[in-house]
């Protein structure tokens, strides 16, 4: 050998030698999720946003697992499929419970690293909602919820990815809605067969009470009496802002309508409940504005019934008033609802009375080409 070639040879070795010690392979970081605790469709969606807004946020590998319905989303079809072969690469999975885990993980692991998120995996909080009290499990939930929303207005690029892969593959037909009226969709959700009975009395008359007038709730009795009469399990007990008694849902159109100066409004109750008609009458009696046209669907419903067109159809609406389901939530992050107003907190305040004491309102800027444009404009400025 040459002396040629040996000191190049040296040299070679000497940049391979050099390059290792300062151009280190970083590790592959991917996540995925487990739905160990999501049952119902909202909840796994909302598991799905959760996990690709961390995978979005922090540049990560994201391993779509499918769930009931979500061959008929756009997600199906975007999204890298979690396939064992493609999980068994990473040799460390870490289940991680808060966003803060992540990044500390992301700031000290040294080998590749598949992340697992879980329904109640918590993400950073948003400065817009920083003085939203989070209390219970239940609590951090709806904060999850309202911070993913926010984010999809804040960060327009993933409120892209968001929107596309909620969009069904074959969109429902489209609803002719009044272009003459502020559309608002309502959705009430009273188990339809899927969850247990509801045991709060539906309609209370508390004249000093209306949370969305910023009335004080202390002047309200707070105290929880032993039960007696009522089932010792029911399913409103047990998620109370999920299943608000139709009195909240009676409040909201009617501050609704008094936020939008009694212009005229078309009202559609998106509902499981097996008598949607009659639902619809008792809200209508106990409302009686004139300035409001109400509408449902007219054939049965129940909780698995038009699913997916319902959940898309909802997100076409001006204005959203819903409980915390995760289901209308869904549509919500689909939608461009220059309102919404939602359950942040219930309460039980006697054996069968369950009051909504703290609601979430938001309020959003029409876009350029909406054709309501002038009048949210007009009205939403006097606010």
């Amino acid at each position: 050998m040459s002396y040629f070639n040996f000191f190049k040879k040296i040299l070679v070795l000497n940049f391979v030698f050099i390059s290792n010690i300062f151009c280190e392979n970083k590790p592959n970081f991917a996540i995925t999720y487990s739905f160990e605790e999501s049952k119902r469709l909202g909840d796994k969606i909302l598991l799905y946003c959760k996990t690709k807004w961390l995978a979005h946020k922090y540049n990560l590998q994201l391993f779509f697992e499918p769930f009931p319905y979500s061959e008929q989303f756009n997600v199906s079809k975007l999204e890298t499929f979690a396939q064992k072969e493609k999980l068994d690469l990473f040799r460390n999975k870490i289940k991680i419970d808060s966003e803060y885990q992540l990044i500390n993980h992301l700031n000290s692991i040294k080998e590749d690293t598949l992340f697992i998120a879980h329904f109640w995996t918590n993400i950073n909080g948003n400065d817009f909602l920083k003085n939203q009290t989070v209390v219970s499990m239940l609590d951090s939930l709806l904060y999850n919820c309202d911070c993913l929303y926010l984010s999809t207005i804040q960060d327009e690029k993933f409120g892209q990815i968001i929107k596309k892969a909620l969009k069904p593959i074959a969109v429902p037909k489209k609803v002719d809605l009044p272009e003459d009226r502020i559309t608002v969709a309502v959705h009430i959700r009273k188990g339809g067969g899927y969850d247990p009975e509801i045991v709060a009395e539906q309609y209370f008359d508390l004249p000093e009470y209306n949370i969305f007038k910023n009335c004080n709730i202390n002047k309200i009795d707070n105290t929880l009496n032993q039960r007696s009469s009522v089932p010792e399990y029911s399913i409103d007990k047990a998620f109370p802002s999920l299943f608000p008694p139709e009195q909240f849902y009676v409040d909201q159109i009617m501050n609704m309508s008094d936020l939008l100066k009694d212009f005229p409004m078309f009202v559609y109750v998106f509902t499981d409940d097996k008598k949607p008609q009659e639902l619809v009458e008792r809200l209508k009696n106990k409302i009686k504005k004139n300035n409001i046209i109400f509408a449902t669907r007219s054939t049965q419903n129940l909780h698995d019934k038009n699913v997916i067109e319902d959940l898309y159809i909802m997100s076409q609406f001006d204005c959203l008033i819903r409980g915390s389901s995760h289901f209308s939530w869904a549509s919500q992050m689909l939608g461009k609802h220059k309102i919404i107003i939602s359950v942040q907190h219930a309460t039980w305040i006697s054996d069968t009375r369950l009051i909504v004491d703290k609601i979430n309102v938001f309020l959003r800027q029409p876009e350029i080409n909406d054709p309501k444009k002038i009048i949210f404009d007009n009205l939403l400025n006097r606010i």
